[in-house]
């Protein structure tokens, strides 16, 4: 797995975050998120933002569960990207 944050002005960002297929559905995603979340407390903020593509129905589900909340939409190409935000 790969997670890549980056640090902004106001939120820590998870740039991008992947699993490998044949290592889905074990729960790797949830701890790299957690780690990303415990990282941008130590570094002082006080939110955590991602983007995804509006067509993985299940990672908006899953960050949903987790606490994070739509806070906007944009057309990028053929694509929707939605984004996310969750205090910390």
């Amino acid at each position: 797995g790969v997670l890549v944050l980056m640090h902004e002005p106001d939120d820590m960002l998870i740039y991008s975050v992947a699993i490998a297929p044949a290592y889905q559905k074990r729960g790797l995603g949830r701890q790299l998120l957690a780690w990303a979340e415990a990282e941008a407390r130590q570094a002082g903020y006080a939110h955590i933002r991602l983007f995804t593509n509006a067509l993985m129905e299940a990672n908006i589900a899953l960050y949903t569960r987790l606490g994070y909340v739509e806070t906007g939409c944009e057309p990028f190409h053929d694509l929707t990207i939605v984004h996310m935000r969750k205090p910390l």
